[in-house]
């Protein structure tokens, strides 16, 4: 559910925490900062995304999943 004492918080959208959840089991390090969340990936390659706390699109999550598995190493172990 995101770590309470680390570096981001339970976002209260369901389908932006599943984004968030899939990025952490990956090995992404997500900073929670206060307009949006900016993840940063393991790898040496050191992709990295920012998911907005807000979107005004609601597909915004699939098609932000869709694009990490697309363009940079992310895999989606959730398998949405």
């Amino acid at each position: 559910m995101g770590r309470q004492n680390g570096y981001w918080k339970r976002h209260p959208k369901k389908d932006l925490q599943a984004l968030l959840l899939a990025l952490d089991q990956s090995g992404w390090y997500i900073l929670d900062p206060p307009t949006y969340y900016k993840a940063l990936c393991p790898c040496p390659l050191r992709h990295r995304t920012t998911i907005h706390l807000s979107p005004s699109n609601p597909r915004y999550a699939k098609e932000k999943l869709r694009y990490l598995v697309s363009t940079t190493c992310f895999t989606n172990l959730g398998g949405n």
